[in-house]
């Protein structure tokens, strides 16, 4: 297994990308954004290792740089698992054996991916997960990387698992008396039974929003504006996704007269601050979709989205500030009620009322926000003096002390 040759105080760094979920190309880009920042730092030396899962198994490949530039998830995946292209692999053959000097320069990039295990991991510092959704955002790699005692970024297995179930974690937080969307799951097994799905027409108002139940954000989300749709949508959905159980259908919050909605994300950092976690909340951003539901595209590719950060709440200056303290104020109590921990994102909306009141709904959390060069947590950081790499730098800061603590 290559590890690129470091100076005495660097530590090397796995970043873990790929998976199985919807993200999964969202999390190649984060990966390769990771890793660039990285090759820049003087503390840390970066290796790519890409998670493929298959049948419920999770493989683990060290991923060489002229694999992890290739287009997307799936060309990775192709490549990893059925050998890649043979005049490909005859290039690089040519350039281990006639341009030794180059390689040694630059470490792998012209090796071939090598199939490892978790266990191998702990010949390195650190594991920096740039995975989204299952199995990297639920828990799944969080307890093993536990379990085999290997420091990594982000909560812990327990809040992975909470929070990704847009269903539970927000049950959770209206009884701890946080607004969000009324929600209902309706099952798969409802819907194979046929008329269990007339019954959902007495309990939906239209428009309503459907999605899945536990996936990444903006995956699979759709607005659905009548009985009929709905019908559709959820045939769809259990469709295209076999494993999954439940369908979550959730209120659509919408302007009444007089009133003002705002989609706004917030991220924030934690430090360890005399034997104690600090949380530092960042300005909060307004998030703009083209077509009433930001896409995945919108929310973390370059050119796809817009996003105004920080967020414009007045134009008077008193009430925007009023307003901007009030939203990072619910954040932060959002953030340690579910034991939220390195980096994360909370997306939410705020409705605005005549009277200058407010009311903000939490619609869910990300434990490992996409790091993409375009998404906006790092235009977050920056309000707050971070650049890119001293945000990440932070994040494996906070990870490494940890997993001592």
């Amino acid at each position: 297994m290559f590890i690129k040759t470091s100076n005495n105080n660097s530590k090397n760094v796995v970043i873990l990308l790929g998976g199985s979920s919807a993200e999964r190309h969202i999390s190649v880009e984060s990966g390769r954004n990771i890793y660039e920042k990285l090759l820049s730092s003087e503390k840390y030396n970066p290796t790519p290792v890409y998670l493929v899962e298959r049948d419920g198994e999770i493989s683990l490949f060290t991923l060489p740089i002229h694999i992890l530039l290739k287009d997307n998830a799936d060309d990775i995946e192709e490549y990893l698992l059925e050998g890649g292209d043979e005049d490909k692999k005859k290039n690089m053959s040519y350039f281990r054996e006639n341009l030794s000097s180059i390689v040694k320069k630059y470490g792998n990039a012209v090796d071939d991916p090598t199939e490892i295990s978790f266990k191998d991991l702990k010949k390195f510092d650190f594991v920096f997960l740039a995975l989204h959704g299952s199995p990297g955002e639920d828990g799944t790699v969080q307890k093993i990387l536990d379990d085999l005692k290997i420091s990594y970024n982000g909560s812990g297995s327990e809040t992975s698992k909470l929070c990704i179930n847009k269903y539970a974690t927000n049950q959770f937080l209206k009884s701890k008396g946080f607004n969000v969307a009324e929600q209902f799951l309706f099952g798969r097994e409802d819907f194979l039974k046929g008329e269990e799905i007339i019954n959902l027409k007495e309990k939906i108002d239209f428009p309503c929003i459907a999605k899945p139940e536990d996936d990444g954000c903006s995956s699979f989300v759709e607005r659905i504006y009548n009985f009929e749709n709905l019908k559709v949508f959820c045939k769809n959905f259990f469709d295209q996704n076999p494993k999954k159980k439940n369908l979550l259908i959730e209120e659509f919050i919408f302007e009444k007269k007089g009133e003002r909605l705002m989609e706004i994300t917030g991220g924030f950092l934690t430090h360890h601050e005399n034997d104690k976690i600090e949380y530092e909340i960042f300005y909060p951003s307004e998030s703009v979709a083209s077509k009433g539901i930001l896409s995945l595209e919108e929310k973390f590719l370059a050119g796809e989205g817009k996003n105004i950060t920080p967020a414009f709440f007045s134009a008077d200056e008193f009430q925007n500030e009023k307003i901007m303290v009030g939203v990072k104020k619910i954040f932060l109590e959002v953030a340690k009620i579910l034991n939220l921990k390195g980096y994360a994102r909370i997306d939410a909306f705020i409705k605005f009322f005549s009277d200058n009141s407010f009311k903000i709904y939490i619609i869910e959390v990300n434990t490992l926000p996409a790091m993409t060069s375009a998404t906006c947590i790092f235009h977050q950081c920056i309000l707050n003096g971070y650049k890119p790499l001293d945000f990440i730098e932070k994040i494996i800061e906070f990870g490494f002390k940890s997993s001592k603590s």
